[in-house]
């Protein structure tokens, strides 16, 4: 088996502020041109890695990397692919470095136009908009790894045939991969594991910007096309929080290696082939909407919480690498082959942590050091009792102002919805 080319690409939430923090236009990058040299002039970068090629919007970086102003005028980091889940994750957290200060450098240079960049680092904003996180695992070629691309395969449900034992790891990933999000339903909050999860509308996809599935079945190998493909995913979160990055990178290729191999179909696990796109979706929605991980909900002839589903992948994972791993790195000098197989054994140490401690009863405290959703979760219960509200209350409620706020006129409440979602943004602000 060979070390598999990991990468990622994230999205930012981009606005340009006034002096008084006011947005000026969601599109500024786009309609100043010399506001985006200005930003990417100034991307700070080691004379031994620095590597100037402006052109478009975008530059690329001679580690690999690149930075460009994408469609709708956000700024966009496309991690260098590293190899296995800790290379990667380092690329990813240089990532949001380099990106942090260029913004502090570029704020600096463009004083004296009284404005202000702010970048976000998570897949909503509060408008509703959607910033994609994608990531990208070579696979081989090969007659299992050709299924992804074979729609219509009998007892499928007319999908392909892989999506019956991809699509439920990937649906039930946001257990560890999740960022967290608060949303409002009803009149009432809602907490959603995952912030991507909520924007994921179908179970298989060729595209990424409409009728986002949970199976991306894009064939873009950027690699020898007789040989290789890309695994594009495409309905996971923008993670800062290292352990869940990691484990949600080296967990997901865990799964393709045994995908490579045949290996991935068990009996126990969901079985989705009978099932309407809606229903395959709506059960990922539900279970994505319950921070106690308790619900269960039925999916085919038995019932599962994200746990149950998880554990299945964990414990086939764990059995297939033990059976095969003497054939995996051959040809890799001993210390990368070494260093390769403590990071697999930490990958499922970190899951093993992750199964036993959702099982606790406030499953959000006893996973929040490592876990992004749960972390926030849990700041976001300390901010609100340092407040005076919780997620129980009305999202319409009218919450005393803060000493020393500023506000306008005679003003003496904020309304509670805006105060948890400005939390939301500041936890992911870059």
């Amino acid at each position: 088996m060979f070390p598999r080319l990991t990468g990622t690409e994230w999205e930012t939430c981009s606005i340009v502020c006034n002096e008084d923090g006011v947005q000026i236009a969601s599109d500024y990058f786009n309609k100043d041109t010399g506001a985006q040299r200005i930003f990417l002039e100034n991307i700070p970068s080691p004379p031994a890695l620095r590597n100037l090629k402006v052109a478009a919007g975008r530059m690329a970086l001679s580690n690999g990397g690149l930075i460009l102003l994408d469609t709708g005028g956000h700024w966009e980091y496309a991690s260098p692919e590293g190899v296995e889940a800790r290379e990667a994750m380092l690329h990813h957290k240089y990532g949001e470095k380099l990106l942090r200060e260029t913004v502090q450098n570029a704020n600096r240079a463009l004083s004296e136009r009284k404005v202000r960049i702010r970048l976000f680092k998570g897949n909503l904003d509060v408008a509703g908009n959607t910033y994609g996180f994608h990531e990208s695992y070579l696979i081989r070629r090969n007659d299992y790894t050709a299924l992804l691309l074979q729609e219509g395969v009998a007892g499928s449900g007319g999908r392909p045939a892989l999506a019956r034992t991809m699509v439920p790891f990937l649906m039930s990933r946001n257990l560890y991969g999740g960022a967290g999000w608060v949303g409002r339903e009803n009149g009432k909050f809602v907490y959603h594991l995952s912030q991507r999860v909520i924007k994921t509308e179908t179970v298989v996809s060729q595209g990424t910007t409409s009728a986002r599935g949970i199976l991306n079945t894009r064939d873009e190998p950027h690699a020898p096309i007789e040989a290789w493909r890309r695994l594009h995913v495409i309905c996971g979160d923008a993670l800062t929080f290292e352990p869940a990055l990691f484990l949600t990178l080296s967990a997901t290729s865990r799964v393709l290696a045994m995908i490579e191999e045949g290996q991935c179909y068990d009996s126990n696990l969901p079985d989705i082939s009978g099932m309407y796109d809606n229903g395959v979706v709506g059960i990922m929605h539900q279970l994505n909407r319950d921070p106690t991980l308790h619900l269960a909900l039925p999916i085919g002839d038995k019932t599962f919480t994200l746990i149950d589903i998880q554990e299945i992948y964990r414990d086939k994972a764990r059995k297939f690498w033990e059976t095969s791993k003497d054939s995996y790195y051959s040809g890799v000098a001993l210390p990368v082959r070494e260093a390769l197989f403590r990071d697999v054994e930490l990958g499922f140490k970190l899951w093993d942590w992750v199964l036993e401690n959702a099982k606790k009863p406030r499953p959000h405290e006893a996973l929040a050091s490592r876990i992004e959703w749960a972390g926030r979760l849990l700041a976001l219960e300390a901010y609100g009792e340092a407040r005076g509200f919780n997620l129980d209350m009305s999202p319409d409620y009218s919450l005393p102002l803060r000493p020393r706020k500023k506000t306008s006129g005679d003003k003496k409440t904020e309304n509670l919805f805006r105060v948890v979602k400005d939390f939301d943004l500041e936890f992911q602000e870059s």
